[in-house]
């Protein structure tokens, strides 16, 4: 489905409430795969967390996870774990282009049994479950942090527990933190420490993780303030269980039960979906609001930083009773330099935001934008060009020139003529859900096409719907 987009008139004021982070979904999915007694709320509605719960529950030898990286990353793991079971782990052409051998190499050094189906070091792959005997591992930092989550997700069901070595310059360590965070929410210890990160066994040795606890502060996890009723029924099973075990039964048995996990987890809203309204809230007039929930001030999610970035692009974030509300200020710079090494998925709108204010921007830490959906940068560089950008990309960073297109009194300001479809510049979206919405904001000063919009499934399927309750015309061709 191909559509355009523009704004007649002001921006609506409006309350919108953004689906579950795709990132906590994806890794708390697996964990409860790990640890049955876990139990998620406000799941992500996205294609990523839709495909990895289908392929969590799939019992065919081939599982199909088309275009879902953080489901790819982490079902090889997963899957090398799973004794007794040969799967074959495919994707999407784009996925079998991603490079995966990092995680492969790793997983090897465990003792898992992974075959290239095609190309050396890329999907498909064959999968051999089995015990993982080794304990400790090295893995370049520098690639993706999505290897290293995947490593750590596990970490807890081997034998010795995991002691993990970084090696080279950490990137986006946010989401590593965040993933550290959440084995810590559901009693996973572990401890990160110069470059080694250190995760327990939870199969021998571990306490039984009963007792409520209160969501965490400093950068951990949400957590529900009550246990349901199904997790308090559960404990007290596990309880009785428990003082029915006899001397004569063996400490194994006692150290399996010990082992189990009961915890509820209410999984924050996407920050990277939220970037899409700060993108609009700085194209827009001065004192437009738009406010956003479920989101919490000390969020385990790095894109969270769109609150101090967003600052330097005229938007102000007020956080107040789960929710924030953003509001136009006056202040636009003439040009802007981050550094994006920790907040990557949002460069896309940075990048675009910049171009509708028309402020120069030098983004730099983008280098695994080039392993992504698509090739962001060259894609961004393409689409931004089709409207009059002046922009240049490295391998790992972004130069915008500032400019005067959208301004009505300069000579050479942009100009699309009248009407629809045809007077809107189309953006093609490298089946890149990013690129999509990432584009949108820009219909702000000037009509904006979407070739195959539908992507945004991926992330956010209701984005288009959110679009019109602020004001959007959004027409389908």
């Amino acid at each position: 489905m191909d559509i355009t987009l523009q704004l007649q008139k002001p921006v609506a004021s409006a309350a919108i409430t953004i689906t579950g982070s795709k990132s906590e979904t994806n890794r708390l999915l697996l964990l409860q795969a790990l640890y049955p007694g876990i139990s998620i709320q406000n799941i992500s509605e996205s294609d990523d967390s839709i495909a990895m719960q289908q392929a969590l529950a799939i019992t065919s030898d081939i599982i199909d996870i088309h275009h879902a990286g953080t489901a790819m990353r982490f079902l090889t793991a997963y899957f090398s774990l799973q004794q007794g079971r040969t799967v074959t782990l495919t994707g999407s052409q784009r996925m079998r282009e991603r490079p995966i051998g990092v995680l492969v190499d790793a997983l090897r050094s465990l003792g898992a049994t992974i075959e290239y189906v095609e190309n050396e070091g890329f999907p498909p792959l064959k999968i051999t479950g089995k015990q993982l005997t080794k304990s400790s591992v090295a893995i370049n930092a520098g690639v993706s942090s999505q290897y290293i989550t995947a490593l750590l997700l596990i970490a807890g069901r081997l034998k010795s527990g995991l002691e993990l070595t970084l090696e080279g310059e950490l990137t986006s360590i946010p989401y590593i933190k965040m993933t550290l965070g959440l084995l810590t929410a559901v009693g996973i210890e572990n401890r990160f420490e110069g470059n080694t990160i250190k995760v327990k066994s939870q199969n021998t040795n571990t306490r039984l993780q009963v007792e409520e606890k209160s969501p965490m502060g400093n950068g951990q996890s949400a957590i529900g303030n009550e246990q349901s009723a199904k997790t308090s029924e559960a404990q007290s099973e596990i309880y009785n269980l428990k003082s029915e075990i006899t001397e004569s039964e063996t400490q194994s048995e006692i150290l399996n039960l010990k082992s189990e996990i009961l915890k509820e987890i209410i999984v924050e809203s996407d920050w990277s979906s939220a970037s899409y309204f700060y993108s609009i809230v700085a194209l827009a007039d001065e004192g437009t609001t738009i406010t956003l929930s479920s989101y919490k001030q000390n969020s385990l999610q790095g894109d969270s930083a769109l609150a101090e970035i967003y600052k330097e692009l005229g938007v102000e974030t007020v956080f107040k009773d789960n929710s924030i509300t953003l509001k136009k200020l006056s202040h636009q710079p003439a040009t802007i330099n981050f550094d994006l090494n920790n907040t990557p998925d949002i460069a896309q709108t940075i990048a675009v935001t910049c171009f509708g204010l028309g402020t120069g921007c030098h983004l730099t830490g983008l280098h695994t934008l080039k392993i992504k959906e698509t090739d962001r940068l060259e894609a961004l560089k393409t689409e931004l060009e089709k409207f009059g950008a002046t922009i240049s990309v490295t391998d790992h960073s972004l130069t915008l020139q500032p400019h005067n297109l959208f301004n009505p009194s300069e000579a050479h300001s942009i100009s699309f003529g009248e009407g629809r479809g045809e007077a809107a510049v189309f953006v093609a979206t490298y089946n890149d859900h990013r690129m999509a919405m990432a584009f949108a904001p820009l219909a702000i000063k000037t009509p904006v096409g979407i070739n195959d919009a539908g992507v945004v499934s991926k992330s956010y399927p209701t984005f288009w719907e959110d679009m019109k309750v602020l004001g959007f015309e959004v027409d389908a061709l």
